[in-house]
């Protein structure tokens, strides 16, 4: 699993391989992903903002020199003027 950072609407906070996994009792090819404080699937959970320390829900999603950056719209990579603009 991609490590990137995720909260839940209970308030926890953490990386994505901290969440509890298991088989999807639905469809066996498919892995369901779970809060490790709540423990529950009806709990809203979203990836957080790449950005150190922020924890914004993600918005947008931009490439870039360094490689790709998922942020919220304060972290957002400003767009570089081109001559002429």
């Amino acid at each position: 699993m991609e490590e990137f950072k995720v909260k839940c609407e209970c308030g926890w906070q953490g990386m994505a391989g901290e969440m509890i996994s298991g088989d999807n009792p639905f469809d066996p090819s498919q892995i369901i992903y779970a809060c490790p404080k709540c423990k529950t699937l009806e709990s809203t959970t979203f990836r957080a903002c790449d950005e150190p320390d922020c924890w914004w829900k993600v918005t947008c999603g931009t490439p870039t020199p360094v490689g790709y950056r998922s942020t919220c719209g304060k972290h957002m990579p400003k767009k570089e003027k081109a001559p002429g603009d």
